[in-house]
């Protein structure tokens, strides 16, 4: 008959003196307790963070699973709740593997290692949206140059507009008789416009031919 208490018991010993610094007991449960994992900086990650998990231990623990919990202090964490559980769901595994003997270094093992794999994730993402943050604003700085791209939705949107004005100066007797000297004053795309309505409906017929 296996001894739960016993095997408990020497668990947590073992644990205290391989997280001598890490292994924090819960003062009011003496079957619970935590310990401190945290990342390592490397050069393919410089993001950190410290996770704690929380065990509790089951009545037929080994035989049975602890309950446990990914958890953080840190509030200025770059770490979500959706992170925490995360984490906390790919311990369960493990768990299921190491059933019938003491698991709660196994847990720490895998939960850092996974630490460390969501950390590099996170840094690639941040550094991706950072790039994008910057290409979009160069695109922005470079449209200010460019101006405006014509299509045929935003022709065809600036043609009613003209067609519109030039219906309601005709309407209201507004003709425009000034002779421009084309050798001294060249009209300007606007005024070809409002002098030959024919212009507006040749660059129509141009983007419905293409």
């Amino acid at each position: 008959m296996t001894d739960y208490e016993e095997e408990k018991l020497n668990e947590i010993d073992a644990l205290k003196s391989i997280f001598v610094d890490e292994f924090v007991e819960d003062e009011e449960n003496a079957e619970k307790f935590y310990i401190k994992v945290s990342s390592e900086e490397t050069d393919e990650c410089e993001y950190k963070a410290d996770v704690l998990l929380m065990v509790t231990y089951t009545q037929q623990y080994p035989d049975e699973a602890p309950i446990y919990e990914v958890l953080t202090e840190d509030e200025d964490s770059c770490l979500d709740s959706k992170d925490l559980k995360y984490l906390g769901q790919q311990l369960e595994q493990a768990i299921l593997d190491s059933l019938g003997m003491a698991m709660v270094f196994t847990m720490v093992t895998v939960l850092k290692d996974e630490l460390m794999d969501l950390l590099r994730r996170k840094e690639e993402e941040g550094k991706k949206a950072e790039r994008e943050r910057i290409e979009k604003e160069i695109e922005l700085e470079q449209l200010k140059f460019i101006g405006t791209k014509v299509t045929r939705e935003t022709f065809m949107e600036w043609k009613k507009k003209f067609e519109k004005e030039m219906a309601e100066q005709n309407k209201s007797g507004v003709t425009d008789t000034r002779k421009v000297d084309s050798k001294k004053n060249k009209l300007t795309g606007k005024q070809l416009f409002e002098t030959d309505k024919s212009l507006a409906a040749s660059d129509s017929m141009f983007f419905e031919d293409n």
